[in-house]
């Protein structure tokens, strides 16, 4: 199983302050991707050389448009101006509505669901509390490539990653407990009309 990490989940593992917590996720999905932009984000220089060794040691692999052929490129590109004009549809329909607007508002989330379809990667680790009903929403799905049907896209939250962990017997179930709520006081809130 591969899966793409994004920006916030990343922040909020860095934040454990365990120095192998990043290098949990090698041990559940074959391969670990991040897009460019997540890549770009990252403010923390501990956790940026982190990053950079795992990707530099090939325990990572950078999703880069710069560096997909022209048709992987091509797909790239519509699968962003996509979900981007989807994304800025359900804002305005929210707004009609008086509800609270998406806060999928990062650039970069937008580009690993886009790098996501393009590379049919089934798992986007993210706690992003909106992206698993954007998901649904817009019926995103990815194809493994062999006889089996499209499935849909799945996010993976910080408490989904303790848990898996704490079930493989990677962590134990107390530190997973304290992982997930140490990594709530990070959540990402909804925002409202009026802010």
């Amino acid at each position: 199983m591969t899966a793409l990490i994004e920006t916030q989940l990343l922040i909020q593992m860095a934040q454990f302050q365990a120095s192998h917590v990043i290098g949990w996720l090698q041990n559940l999905y074959k391969v670990v991707y991040i897009h460019i932009d997540v890549y770009q984000e990252l403010t923390d220089g501990q956790l940026k050389r982190q990053v950079t060794r795992l990707i530099m040691r090939g325990d990572w692999v950078i999703f880069s448009p710069a560096r997909l052929s022209a048709t992987e490129h091509a797909l790239y590109q519509a699968h962003l101006v996509m979900l981007t004009s989807a994304w800025l549809t359900t804002n305005q329909q929210a707004l009609q509505r008086q509800q609270p607007i998406s806060s999928l508002t990062q650039p970069s989330t937008l580009a690993t669901l886009a790098a996501s379809l393009t590379w049919d990667i089934p798992i986007i680790c993210s706690d992003n509390p909106e992206l698993t009903d954007f998901i649904n929403h817009q019926d995103l799905k990815v194809n493994d490539h062999s006889k089996r049907p499209s499935r849909r896209l799945q996010q993976v939250t910080a408490l989904q990653l303790s848990q898996q962990l704490a079930q493989r017997h990677l962590i134990t179930p107390a530190v997973a407990r304290l992982f997930y709520e140490q990594t709530r006081l990070f959540q990402p809130v909804r925002k409202s009309n009026s802010d």
